[in-house]
């Protein structure tokens, strides 16, 4: 399998899932318009060392308070003088300085890191050495999907926290030929920012733009149309509208799944945590398909269920799949009474799924 050339148009994770389906072992080597390198080490698809640079698990557990400073100069210390080959981090493990348990821990939260930031990169280099291996041999296997789940959710809850420079009333007003240095700057900030979110989140509702990134509906659209008159976006071409998915889970994790593994269905999908934030989602509009976790706190997916097969509800006729880690003919009996178009076990896998989705909408 040949991974070596751009990356530009193909996204970081469409090459890390190819790279875990075919199971492949070896460094992916990614090189980004900055020159900053990345190293992500596979063993049949599983990810068992990352290096970023220059960069090690020593400030990770450093910030965690798994090493000391006087440990860490004595294994300096011994590098300089008798191991200049060796990791820092296997001396400090042969030395008893910080345990097995401690890299694996900083060198999950280094690879969520570092992919985390990667998902958010437009364009690079790639290259793919087969057999190539870590100094650094903890002997653990990391799957790339879970590393994928926790990186997206950290980067949507850091977006989430950020908030985007106020833009003035007379920006709106400049045109193509007379906009301001000011102005050009401050339409390129909201374009990157939106860029990033709808990469990672896929979600374009206004709504969900205007919670995402903390600016009024009003706004929001005023900044849209500011951005077509100064011509940084343009109107999508035309075609049939997008079908719109919710899902109530109050698991981000889950919630990203879904997301991914209906990515290629064109769907447009809206999330929300409890059974209050879908009634208030359902208030303003009505979605093609609902998926619906039956462990739903305060409530349950089932009573959930129940109220939108109701006579006065406005989705009593939108098909809903109910979501359950619990796997039994009685589970399923249960969704279908509580008026559930499907029943979908968890861990489901995308392609079910996609597949349950697909057979609900038409």
């Amino acid at each position: 399998m040949g991974l070596t050339g751009s990356f530009r148009g193909l996204s970081i994770t469409e090459m890390l899932q190819l790279i875990r389906m075919s199971k492949k072992t070896g460094a992916l080597r990614i090189t980004l318009v900055d020159n900053t390198r990345h190293t992500i080490y596979f063993r049949a698809g599983q990810v068992i060392g990352v290096e970023c640079g220059r960069d090690s698990l020593i400030p990770f557990l450093l910030e965690r308070g798994l090493l000391s400073n006087d440990d860490l100069n004595a294994a300096i210390s011994q590098q300089k003088s008798f191991s200049r080959k060796t990791p820092l981090e296997q001396i400090l493990l042969d030395s008893g300085a910080v345990t097995r348990n401690d890299l694996v821990e900083a060198l999950t939260s280094h690879a969520e890191e570092t992919i985390g930031a990667l998902i958010q990169e437009r364009s690079g280099t790639i290259s793919f050495e087969d057999g190539a291996e870590p100094q650094l041999k903890l002997e653990i296997a990391l799957d790339i999907h879970n590393l994928l789940m926790a990186a997206s959710v950290k980067a949507d809850e850091a977006l989430r926290d950020r908030t985007l420079p106020y833009v003035p009333t007379d920006v709106y007003a400049h045109s193509s030929e007379g906009r301001t240095a000011f102005a050009e700057k401050t339409m390129r900030l909201w374009v990157d920012h939106w860029r990033v979110f709808l990469a990672i989140d896929g979600n374009r509702t206004l709504r969900a733009i205007s919670e995402k990134i903390q600016v009024a509906p009003d706004e929001l659209m005023k900044g849209i149309a500011a951005l077509l008159t100064l011509g940084y976006i343009e109107p999508a071409a035309g075609g049939s509208a997008r079908r719109i998915a919710l899902v109530v889970d109050e698991s981000a994790m889950v919630q990203k799944l879904v997301q991914m593994a209906l990515a290629e269905e064109d769907i447009e999908i809206e999330s929300v945590s409890d059974a209050d934030s879908a009634h208030r989602v359902l208030a303003e509009r009505t979605p093609d398909v609902i998926l619906i976790n039956v462990a739903l706190p305060p409530t349950s997916g089932y009573r959930l269920c129940r109220q939108l097969r109701g006579p006065d509800s406005p989705c009593n006729s939108v098909p809903v799949i109910l979501l359950s880690a619990r796997d039994t003919p009685q589970d399923e009996k249960l969704a279908i009474h509580a008026g559930a178009t499907a029943f979908v076990s968890l861990p489901f896998t995308p392609e079910s799924l996609r597949n349950t989705v697909r057979s609900v909408l038409s």
